[in-house]
């Protein structure tokens, strides 16, 4: 998985984060399956720092254009008042 931007550095850091994200995951599961609370704790601070050190999410890039949200939405919400107002 790859966001394409028009810095490497950034396109570099979503791949790091993603990394670090799935191998905090595979941690929480590792933790989840052992019997040994203390090697549990351990795994959960282990996934815990991955998890602090990724960072946040990217924010999710649409595939649609904005002005096919923005009439959808306009659809949704239109739809949501008639509704509305026949129950009246």
């Amino acid at each position: 998985m790859s966001l394409s931007y028009s810095s490497n550095q950034v396109s570099i850091t979503v791949n790091e984060s993603v990394a670090k994200r799935r191998a905090a995951a595979a941690l929480l599961r590792m933790a989840k399956s052992t019997t040994d609370l203390k090697v549990a704790a351990r795994f959960i601070e282990a996934a815990a720092d991955l998890k602090d050190e990724a960072g946040d999410l990217p924010v999710p890039v649409s595939s649609k254009a904005p002005d096919v949200q923005d009439e959808a939405h306009q659809v949704t919400q239109d739809y949501a008042d008639d509704q509305r107002s026949s129950r009246s």
